[in-house]
């Protein structure tokens, strides 16, 4: 033996997280609610900070100090902003890693353990024709042949505080508690679901309101997009683009710039796309 690791080990986050949790409890606004949420998302984003990504970035305003500078070996590129101001980027000298990776690592595994533990050891034994039909980081859409399945369920791992009181599923019982799942849609029916690829989907409802993702479109333009033109693009490999305006910065001015861009393509690149079009498998799985 060479060298022996050693290390205490605590719930550290946890009054942080319980803090934010029953200020988000307590809120009585959605702005509230959201700052309370975010506080701690934020956390787990200084957690997967990439330190290898930042630039060191200098302004300079005299000459002595662009000829020092352009000595540096590190120099990466240079722009001159005006006649007297010049902006210089190097890659990092010195690199310290002090963010903590493993930590955003182990709340993404722990993650996942929460989800899968769920959805295999407790929803498919009860419910073993329950098909997944799609599922992120901390939420599935899950197709149901019983809604009884929900009733025993209930108990342990649902939070049906959302639903109406006269809803055989209503109960206060696991009301904003934490690690439970809450039905998104309580108060309304999914008739339909077409997923093109991960954060690119849409919902069919009974209440006809609009429910859809389109990662990476602005939300004004993402309310323009329809369920019919989700399935039209899986179907029929239509490819449906749309106009943004976006505010963008060139050589240090800001200009006001449209852009045409996909927002539903059919082609999902990360997972292998069954013989009917329309199922899709994990890459790496024995069946391929």
């Amino acid at each position: 033996v060479h060298r022996v690791l050693k290390f205490n080990q605590k719930p550290f986050l946890r009054d942080y997280v319980d803090f934010n949790h029953e200020l988000r409890k307590n809120a009585t606004n959605t702005f509230e609610r959201q700052k309370s949420k975010y506080m701690i998302n934020a956390v787990f984003g200084r957690f997967c900070m990439q330190v290898r990504k930042f630039v060191d970035c200098r302004l300079t305003v005299t000459d002595e100090q662009v000829l020092k500078l352009l000595r540096k070996p590190n120099l990466k590129q240079f722009r001159a902003l005006s006649a007297h101001v010049i902006l210089f980027q190097f890659s990092q000298a010195v690199l310290q890693m002090k963010q903590p990776l493993y930590l955003g690592f182990t709340i993404l595994e722990l993650s996942k353990l929460k989800m899968f533990d769920f959805y295999h050891n407790h929803l498919m034994r009860v419910a073993p024709d329950t098909r997944l039909l799609y599922m992120d980081t901390d939420s599935y859409i899950i197709l149901l042949s019983d809604e009884k399945t929900l009733l025993e369920l209930a108990d342990d791992h649902l939070d049906n505080s959302a639903y109406e009181q006269d809803n055989p599923l209503y109960s206060t019982k696991n009301k904003m508690v934490l690690g439970k799942f809450k039905n998104e849609m309580p108060r309304d029916h999914i008739l339909g679901f077409c997923c093109l690829k991960p954060k690119l989907y849409a919902l069919d409802l009974c209440s006809k309101k609009q429910y859809n993702r389109a990662k990476g479109v602005k939300l004004c333009e993402a309310r323009k997009l329809h369920f019919s033109m989700y399935t039209d693009a899986l179907e029929h490999g239509t490819i449906h683009r749309v106009k943004q305006n976006l505010i963008v910065q060139k050589d240090n001015v800001n200009k006001s710039v449209t852009v045409r861009k996909i927002a539903l393509n059919p082609l999902d690149t990360k997972r292998y796309i069954c013989s009917d079009g329309v199922e899709t498998l994990p890459f790496g799985m024995t069946v391929l």
